[in-house]
């Protein structure tokens, strides 16, 4: 008689496409659409419409330098700091903030501009 395999003896396969579950191949959290030049935003539009978010939010700004000041005194924490140049770079749409700093200025925008976002209207 041969002994049923012990479940901490179960070797995953190297192939993710080699995975089942149930009766169906487990499929990618994210597949790419066929049709992604039109459903997604380009990387440009998207640093410019985060750059949009930050006069938003900021909307006592008077010059690019202000608002610079302005951001990175918000989004520095004890752990990362942020410097005005960096701001600066965003918007000048030179650099792609990391996505940690999205939620952070979208809910200084307010909840109006992520409607606008969702909905496509101007930041």
């Amino acid at each position: 008689m041969t002994a049923a395999p012990h479940l901490l003896s179960f070797v995953a396969p190297n192939d993710p496409s080699q995975v089942k579950h149930g009766a169906s191949r487990v499929e990618k959290s994210y597949p790419k659409s066929r049709r992604m030049k039109k459903t997604v935003v380009a990387e440009d539009e998207q640093r410019r419409m985060f750059a949009a978010l930050l006069w938003r939010a900021f909307p006592e700004a008077r010059s690019e330098a202000d608002l610079a000041a302005l951001v990175a005194g918000q989004l520095t924490t004890e752990d990362r700091p942020v410097h005005p140049k960096t701001v600066r770079n965003w918007l000048s749409t030179d650099n792609a903030p990391s996505f940690r700093y999205y939620l952070p200025v979208l809910m200084m925008a307010g909840g109006e501009a992520v409607l606008d976002l969702i909905y496509g209207g101007a930041p």
